[in-house]
Formats: C-alpha cells, structure tokens, sequence
C-alpha cells in the first residue's frame, strides 16, 4: 500500500519556541483536521536540551523546557490528544545530567516525560550492570511518572526567568566565542554531524557569533575547568532576586547541578583568564555570585575533582604555549566520564 499517512516527531529547539509551544500545536491541529478530516491519534514531541543551553544558558534551557512540558500536557487535557513527551539529555548539566547515577534526580525533574533519549557517555562511561540498573529503573518509572501543569501565572514567571537567563548568557558568549572557538577545533570528533545552520546566529551589528556544536562547545569550557553551567548564571540570579523570580520553582535540581558543576572549577585557570578581559571576568563575577547564591565555595572536592583540576591547568598552559591540548581534553572528559 502507498505511505497515507506519517507520524511528524516534532523537536522545538528555540527557547521562545519552548514556551510557546502552544500556538504551533493548535496550528498543526488544525492543519492536520484540514488534511485527515481528525485530530492525531497521539503526538510524540520532543523537547531539545542541548542546543537551548549552547543558545540561551543552563537556567533557560532547563525552565524552557519545563515549561513545554507543561503546555504539552495542557494542550492534551484541552484537545483531548494523548502526547507523549521525549528528551534527549547528555550527562553533564549543562546538557541535561542524566547519568545511571542520577536517574531519581532527573526523574524528580522531568516527571511526565516518557521518552529520554541516552547518549554515549549514560552507555559507554559507566559499568555496565549500572548501566543496565539505570535502564530498567527509567523504562519502568518514566511511564508512571505523573506531569505537574503550570498555572498562566507561573508560565508568565518562567518566560521571564528565561529572557533574564539568556540576556546574561548571550552577552558573555559573544565575547568568549573566539577563544572557546579555537580550543574547540583540537576536541577529538566521536561522530559526523551535519551542522545547524544559524542555531547561536542572531546578529550584532555586522559580527556574527558562531559557535561549535554542544560536545566540543561544553567538552572546551569543562577542559579549561569553567564549566558552562556557570555563564551568565550568577548575573541572572541577582537580577532574578531584585526582580521577585524564583529559578528554583521551575527547576528543582538547580542547586545540586550547580554544586555538581562547581567541583570541576579550577579558579586559577579562570582568574587568569579574567585577567585577559572580555567575557572571562564576567563569568567570575557570575561564579562568585553563584556561590554567594549557594552558599558554599566551589572547586575540587574529591578525588577525581582534584585530577580533573590538575588536567584542565596541563590544558590551559599547554594551550598557552601553542601546543597541542587534544590529550588534556580526553583526558579531563575521562575523568568527568563525558567529554561534552
């Protein structure tokens, strides 16, 4: 028989996308009544992780898609659509945090998601019987997990939230670019990738930001020992307090991300970078804010915390020096069990 009919698995990559969500699936309902004369039997909508956090920073990527989440299921409840909502998340916070070690975690994040897409690092940097472990504990539990539905308010509250969030982000990103774009070049490639064209590629003036894709982008700043997850943070959370809004009513497991991230900090790398200007100076006033924040001072804390410092200050004066640092960041990515 010929093909009547395909399934669209739409994924919503664009933070303002994630939070509108709503407008383009009343349009694809009403398109799709026009056409088949029905509503779908059901939608599988996929919510991106890691490019709004490359495009916009952690907290926006992270309250972003809670809030899609929400409108999926609202949207549901409305139109009468079963939608089953997918994820795809890598293992460090900044993309997403999902190891075989924090499934309660995202689990506790992502309550109504029913489909999580794993990448390398959940399968390949783990030991395989907690590998398996973790595997069976999402396949059982994601199907039960119930979705929490936001009010117009707190939607309102989340969309604010993510412009502050993205406004800070932006702003140091296109100031760090060409470093963290020359250091990204010399992180190993693990598979071909067809580019997103004009993703990060809203225009300042004449300038253009380009940036690389998710891996080498977060594999770069964690071989430097400034993990991502800190950029604009520290600055969004002060003007977010000043402001009335509060992060962690969307995102739940942002101080434990923070602290996760914050092990991996290797403060004499990124005092010396702030030294030479542009962004890096920001990102320390945004660490310093985000401790304050916390509460509690970052760095090294354990074992591996204190290998990976000492592979990510090899990286950087060996970077310094104009010599290659292809091996530093293999190593510090074994270390931290993912390399982007």
């Amino acid at each position: 028989g010929s093909l009547q009919y395909l399934h669209v698995l739409p994924l919503i990559e664009d933070v303002d996308d994630l939070i509108g969500c709503r407008q383009l699936l009343e349009r694809y309902l009403q398109l799709h009544r026009r056409e088949f004369r029905r509503a779908p039997e059901y939608l599988r909508l996929h919510i991106a992780r890691s490019d709004p956090a490359l495009n916009a920073g952690l907290i926006s990527a992270v309250v972003a898609g809670k809030v899609a989440l929400s409108e999926f299921y609202r949207f549901s409840r409305d139109r009468n659509v079963p939608v089953f909502p997918a994820i795809g998340v890598g293992s460090l916070p900044f993309r997403g945090n999902l190891t075989p070690e924090r499934v309660p975690e995202f689990l506790r994040e992502y309550p109504g998601m029913r489909t999580v897409y794993i990448q390398s690092a959940f399968r390949y940097d783990f030991p395989l019987p907690t590998v398996k472990r973790a595997i069976r504990h999402l396949n059982s539990a994601l199907p039960k997990s119930r979705p929490r539905v936001w009010t117009a308010r707190q939607v309102r509250s989340a969309a604010a939230i993510c412009q502050v969030g993205a406004r800070w982000y932006r702003q140091t990103i296109e100031r760090i670019a060409g470093t963290v774009n020359q250091i990204a070049r010399q992180v190993p490639s693990r598979r071909e990738r067809k580019l997103h064209v004009g993703l990060f590629g809203y225009s300042r003036g004449v300038g253009r930001t380009k940036l690389p894709r998710a891996i080498p982008f977060t594999a770069t700043l964690y071989s430097l020992g400034v993990p991502p997850e800190f950029i604009g943070t520290g600055r969004a959370l002060r003007e977010l307090h000043r402001r009335g809004l509060e992060v962690e009513e969307f995102y739940r497991n942002f101080r434990a991300d923070l602290r996760f991230a914050g092990g991996f900090l290797n403060h004499e790398n990124l005092a010396l970078l702030a030294k030479r200007g542009g962004g890096w100076s920001d990102i320390a006033e945004d660490v310093r804010l985000a401790a304050e924040y916390l509460g509690t001072e970052f760095g090294p804390r354990t074992v591996t915390h204190y290998l990976h410092r000492n592979a990510a200050s090899n990286a950087y004066y060996l970077w310094r020096s104009g010599r290659p640092i292809t091996q530093q960041i293999i190593d510090a990515g074994k270390l931290r069990r993912s390399l982007g």
